[in-house]
């Protein structure tokens, strides 16, 4: 199809339904794209190291070992610090729940005064403990989901870093 043939105004619209396209598709990709994109940027990081390595003269595998090997450390060490936080505020939330209905009351009685009445029911609506423990699972939720895509991501940065010292020599084969 000639494009140039069309108005203005219709290839204005036309570039917008496709943009309208690849953002849908992108959203309904997210559960395989985040990996990969994840995984992209990790390999992305580790480049450097993997190429410093290279440069001097330790072999491909090795290498890749290698720094794979920090990475996964890395995260490994993240994970078991965020998990002991997690766990230690888990511990702590029924503290915090008195502690905040503690606040609740101190400042509802401060507002009445001042001439500001609210009713304590309506107070311990709005400042409802259970929600915090609804972000805490969110997060705990989402960094479950995580660690689930993580095999797929460290076997995707494995593959990247293997074909990061070939890939210039194949980028140029491949373009003449």
């Amino acid at each position: 199809m000639d494009y140039s043939a069309l108005s203005p105004t219709l290839r204005v619209m036309l570039g917008i339904a496709c943009f309208v396209v690849v953002v849908a598709g992108m959203k309904a990709a997210t559960e395989i794209l985040v990996p990969f994109l994840l995984s992209a940027f990790i390999a992305t990081l580790c480049a450097p190291a993997l190429m410093w390595l290279e440069s001097r003269r330790v072999p491909t595998t090795l290498a890749v070992v290698l720094v794979v090997l920090v990475v996964v450390l890395t995260v490994g060490g993240f994970s078991m610090v965020v998990a002991a936080s997690i766990n230690d505020f888990a511990k702590q939330v029924p503290g915090y729940q008195a502690r905040l209905l503690q606040e609740t009351e101190a400042v509802t009685t401060w507002l009445a005064g001042h001439g500001v009445e609210l009713s304590q029911q309506m107070v311990k609506e709005q400042i409802n403990p259970g929600k915090v423990m609804d972000m805490v699972r969110k997060v705990v939720t989402g960094f479950g989901n995580v660690l689930t895509d993580f095999f797929l991501i460290f076997l995707t940065v494995l593959f990247i870093l293997f074909e990061a010292s070939s890939f210039p020599v194949k980028f140029r084969r491949a373009m003449g």
